[in-house]
């Protein structure tokens, strides 16, 4: 299978990464027993015309900035977190957002039943968003 492109949140462009998208089920999987967000959903239909394995989507703009204006709120509208600090996840059958100890009981109100699994960094077991890409993406 050709390599495919991870983009991220329409301004950073990730190096290419190949392979099919499978989920491990580990301590961060979650069944979802609610329908999943539209903005979810959309994005993945979109990801599987172009053929896009995985997309990130970082909370920051262009220069890094944590509070950022609302052109650069694509995290907060696919996820519906509106914490200032997290990088969304999203491969055909996972998504997860990844954010620090501050916005965890924040994060947990706002994902439920969205289709996106809280992963909380710095917590035993949680991998960073680059370790799960390479346990996840197969070449």
């Amino acid at each position: 299978m050709p390599f495919q492109k991870v983009r991220s949140g329409a301004h950073i462009q990730q190096p290419p990464l190949s392979g099919t998208a499978k989920m491990q089920r580990k301590h961060y999987a979650k069944k979802v027993t609610q329908p999943m967000r539209k903005q979810l959903t959309d994005l993945r239909r979109r990801m599987a015309q172009e053929n896009i394995d995985a997309y990130l989507i970082p909370s920051d703009d262009f220069h890094g900035s944590e509070y950022v204006g609302n052109h650069f709120k694509c995290r907060s509208h696919v996820s519906g977190f509106t914490g200032s600090a997290g990088t969304l996840l999203v491969t055909a059958d996972w998504a997860g957002l990844w954010t620090d100890g501050r916005y965890f009981l924040q994060a947990a109100q706002q994902l439920d039943g969205s289709g996106i699994t809280l992963c909380k960094t710095g917590e035993k077991d949680v991998p960073t968003e680059e370790a799960y890409l390479k346990e996840t993406l197969q070449p």
